[in-house]
């Protein structure tokens, strides 16, 4: 990976935001055939990945591992805990990818922003699996967050990283953030901009247990 200019979460969250504020303004062009074929190969491999991964770590800690069923469709994208099914809406995905992709330094293609929707609706599938169990929303989507975040530490130690991937990363978080003023007891809180990137940053730096997931076992060895 190449080197990257040091700068702590709040100067970033707030560079970052001033050149959201400028896309908005853009109209956002509708993806092509190959823009979506793209997002769909690069989501299917992100896919198996979390599912090998993640299916890794389950056994080492001596958890029940289930794969979550990943579908395109729905509104947005959500984790189904009935069905344990992750639906994603391509426009939804593609939209992420845009922005992303227009946001970094590096130019990159973007895919980042739609995997790493994917792999925070991967942490609920996870959070339901250990039944994990919180007061407030905010606490499920900013554990979703850090798992997120171990699931991209893993891909970056399997050298599968590419230069800008962190940037596109914290640039999606940042644009699902919530707005200026809400109550972080509310049933659609998922945190600001700096709770999200940082709650990324812990996992993807401290791996699965940074996350405090519930493992059968006292302690934890991953």
């Amino acid at each position: 990976m190449l080197p990257k200019t040091k700068m702590t979460i709040g100067r970033s969250v707030l560079l970052i935001a001033t050149m959201l504020i400028s896309l908005s303004a853009q109209a956002q062009p509708a993806p092509t055939t190959a823009q979506v074929q793209m997002i769909k190969q690069k989501v299917g491999s992100a896919i198996k990945f979390a599912d090998d991964s993640w299916a890794q770590v389950f056994r080492y800690n001596s958890a029940q591992f289930q794969m979550p069923g990943v579908f395109y469709g729905g509104d947005g994208a959500y984790y189904d805990p009935n069905e344990h099914k992750i639906f994603l809406k391509m426009g939804f995905l593609w939209e992420n990818v845009y922005r992303a992709s227009e946001m970094t330094r590096f130019q990159d293609d973007g895919d980042l922003g739609a995997i790493i929707i994917l792999w925070h609706e991967y942490g609920h599938s996870i959070q339901r699996m250990l039944g994990v169990k919180f007061a407030h929303t905010i606490d499920y989507e900013l554990q979703a967050d850090c798992l997120a975040g171990a699931t991209f530490g893993m891909a970056e130690r399997a050298k599968l990283i590419d230069p800008g991937d962190e940037d596109e990363a914290h640039n999606s978080l940042l644009y699902a953030r919530d707005s200026s003023g809400t109550d972080h007891r509310a049933k659609t809180a998922h945190g600001s901009g700096s709770q999200r990137i940082a709650s990324f940053d812990l996992g993807r730096k401290g791996g699965a247990n940074a996350c405090r997931l519930p493992w059968p076992q006292t302690l934890s060895r991953r």
